[in-house]
């Protein structure tokens, strides 16, 4: 299996002899084969070019094959060269098949209109905390779950801790980067129960996206800074001098008896949420929850960037493909699209929606909902775009206030 999730077969498939001797004694008879994979979350149908579905890139391919409704379809004789008095058995096409992840599809679409999909410098930190989570659902839990108010609010307000954390449970390290105790992450987590609270946070701490140290200030240049748990001793180093300090009252002021354990977010995590990264992230949450009861897989894929050549033609925020329904997506902040060009960026996405022939093309926003006027400017966008295929434009969806419990389409 590659490292996007496209499953290979190492070696080809047996040819697909008839055992019906009536039907096998047609020597002109063509059939088609039906292969299906288990579990199966390939994207179906769609006119996918047929090359891409084989296991390796031939000069020549032996036959043709396609995206069927439950898997791949090929043709049961070989196209390439051979020879005359062959052994019908062995004019039988044996084939190696791929199964595609959505991110290989999404690839393969792409190259179809001489473009390349390549994840977006966003989508590569989203790939990179999901690989240190252990997946792209654990990404989705925390960053789109019920801990991400709490790891918003490691994005301080102010440089002043009093003012960015008036509970007290709470550090501002610099104007925009604070710490909060374990207290001040249970207090912005009121849903959970303590001990749910614990296992997400251990979880994050495991996969070091989150991490556990203290609040100390060196007595040389008096940097506040974080100390993780690894960097700590009884003689612990500045991070800015390279003084070293004792561990001692004057390192952390308060409180008098013992100092606390600060949480600190991964540099790459405050990073996503900073640029609103977790938007996508909720709406995933959402989309999943949406089909919980329905059977089939749910797979994502976020921040992809479209290019031709070395220039950027259209990024999609987030692509969702379940029960048989592609998703096109964009992600907002606020309620309404802003801008000269809002219009050319509704456009862009028109296009995308069409490369990979979505059935759904989803606007989602935080706010409490899209102002009349955006919903009236996509219609009639999408309404007036001329490069949709037979089947015309897809259906296009609002969703708002992603993050309440009752967020609505």
């Amino acid at each position: 299996m590659a490292e996007d999730g496209t499953s290979r077969m190492v070696a080809p498939l047996p040819a697909p002899v008839l055992v019906n001797s009536e039907l096998a004694a047609h020597a002109d008879l063509e059939w088609q084969v039906d292969v299906h994979w288990q579990p199966n979350h390939a994207v179906r149908r769609r006119g996918l070019d047929s090359r891409e579905l084989f296991a390796e890139q031939l000069p020549f391919m032996p036959t043709w094959a396609r995206s069927s409704r439950h898997g791949a379809t090929y043709g049961s004789r070989r196209y390439d060269f051979v020879l005359a008095g062959t052994r019908s058995e062995n004019t039988l096409a044996r084939v190696a098949l791929r199964h595609l992840s959505l991110a290989a599809w999404v690839r393969a679409k792409a190259a179809e209109h001489d473009l390349s999909a390549l994840p977006s410098d966003a989508g590569r930190r989203t790939s990179l905390l999901a690989g240190m989570l252990g997946g792209r659902r654990r990404y989705v839990d925390l960053f789109g779950g019920p801990l991400l108010p709490a790891l918003r609010a490691m994005l301080a307000t102010s440089a002043k801790s009093n003012v960015a954390y008036p509970d007290g449970e709470g550090v501002s390290l610099s104007s925009t980067e604070g710490v909060l105790t374990f207290a001040g992450i249970c207090a912005r987590t009121a849903d959970l129960a303590l001990a749910d609270v614990r296992e997400y946070a251990d979880a994050a701490l495991r996969a070091g996206v989150l991490r556990r140290g203290m609040v100390l200030r060196c007595t040389t240049c008096e940097q506040k800074q974080f100390q993780t748990v690894d960097k700590l001793g009884q003689r612990w180093r500045c991070a800015r001098c390279d003084a070293l300090n004792d561990l001692d009252r004057h390192a952390w002021k308060l409180p008098a008896d013992e100092p606390t354990w600060f949480y600190d977010l991964h540099p790459v995590g405050r990073h996503v949420l900073s640029e609103h990264g977790e938007v996508s992230a909720l709406l995933s949450a959402y989309l999943r929850k949406q089909r919980k009861e329905q059977r089939g897989a749910f797979i994502d894929l976020e921040e992809i960037v479209f290019l031709q050549g070395n220039r950027p033609q259209v990024e999609v925020d987030l692509v969702v493909y379940t029960d048989d329904v592609l998703t096109v997506a964009e992600c907002k902040t606020p309620g309404e699209l802003t801008g000269k060009e809002r219009k050319r960026e509704i456009l862009k996405k028109c296009r995308a929606a069409a490369w990979l022939r979505a059935d759904r093309l989803l606007f989602a926003t935080t706010a409490e909902d899209w102002t009349q006027a955006t919903r009236i400017l996509v219609e009639n966008a999408v309404a007036s775009f001329s490069e949709w295929g037979p089947l015309g434009s897809p259906q296009v969806e609002f969703v708002a206030g992603l993050g309440r419990m009752d967020a609505e389409v």
